[in-house]
């Protein structure tokens, strides 16, 4: 904004020095006159006549003449005002990054791909767990934790006794480098949280079968009491049999004991049944998986709720859709 005319002889303080800097340029002015002046040339903020500001970068040299004798100085100036703004808005940025991961509760590193032992970046979660150590964080993590980004995976940590969910990335480095990123969060709490319910809920089913189990109770007696009776029934008759025969002299037919043995013999396994299934029923156990046919499943169920629906003259009828696959489940859990 400046004619030639009101530039020309001038001496310090120049009318393109702003007065807050006017200091500052006589300094750099007078390390420039002794020959300091970087040949990288010197950035400073000069005035326009009408008195906005704008960022330059200044180059000095001496003016030499034909016979070697130095005659004055030579200044070039270059507006880097938009160069200037532009790295101050990435380095600006590239804070505002920084800050928020070094805010971050997960650990968040970078490390050259092994056999590499390079680690490029730590934030401060990171560096909370496993201080600078290469092996115990990244590695141990990444190397348990290979897949897709989108698989994420549990990983324990035996160095800080934590649970993280860890996440790998392969990403290009600022050298070009293909480079590991992991993201790993701390879900020691949610764990345990998890593992408490499951109990909770272990110990809420185990609840609710001693619960249905003392509402059976008196259907169950009922329902033991029956082959009970019939096994007294047949061993009594079995005895007066035996002592009537043998008043008269003479043998009871073998066929007639064995059948009232055998039906004796049926009775007891039919108790031995309700008994067993009602054992299986209450146990509290962690689930056991196998192989077993829907067939199997209700009928053992049917056993149960057949001694309710006899009691209050039920009948129970079923139907099972033909060539149903072999299930993998636990059985006394699906009953």
């Amino acid at each position: 904004g400046f004619n030639s005319d009101e530039l020309t002889g001038c001496t310090p303080p120049f009318p393109y020095w702003p007065p807050e800097t006017q200091e500052q340029l006589q300094k750099n002015l007078e390390r420039m006159l002794t020959g300091e002046s970087p040949p990288s040339g010197l950035p400073i903020a000069i005035m326009r006549k009408e008195g906005t500001r704008l960022t330059v970068r200044m180059y000095t040299s001496p003016l030499i003449d034909q016979h070697g004798q130095q005659t004055g100085w030579m200044t070039s100036v270059t507006d880097i005002s938009e160069q200037t703004r532009i790295r101050q808005e990435l380095a600006q940025a590239q804070e505002r990054f920084i800050t928020v991961l070094q805010a971050l509760d997960a650990a968040v590193s970078v490390a050259t791909p092994s056999p590499e032992q390079e680690l490029l970046f730590a934030n401060q979660a990171y560096k909370q767990w496993f201080g600078n150590s290469l092996a115990d964080g990244h590695r141990a993590l990444s190397e348990a934790a290979r897949g897709p980004w989108s698989d994420v995976r549990d990983v324990y940590s035996p160095q800080v006794q934590r649970w993280f969910e860890v996440r790998i990335r392969t990403i290009q480095w600022v050298d070009g480098r293909a480079v590991e990123l992991m993201v790993a969060t701390d879900i020691t709490q949610e764990r345990a949280t998890e593992q408490a319910q499951r109990e909770q809920h272990e110990r809420i089913q185990q609840t609710a079968r001693l619960i249905t189990m003392g509402e059976m109770a008196s259907s169950l007696a009922h329902e033991l009491n029956q082959p009970l009776t019939a096994i007294a029934n047949y061993t009594s008759g079995a005895a007066s049999r035996i002592r009537a025969a043998d008043g008269r002299g003479e043998a009871v037919a073998a066929d007639d004991l064995i059948e009232m043995l055998s039906k004796t013999a049926h009775q007891a396994e039919r108790a031995g049944q309700v008994i067993r299934r009602i054992r299986s029923f209450v146990k509290r156990s962690d689930p056991i998986r196998k192989p077993v046919t829907a067939k199997t499943i209700l009928a053992d169920t049917l056993g149960l709720a057949e001694i309710d629906a006899h009691e209050r003259g039920l009948t129970i009828a079923h139907q099972i859709v033909p060539d149903l696959p072999v299930l993998n489940v636990d059985a006394i859990l699906i009953e």
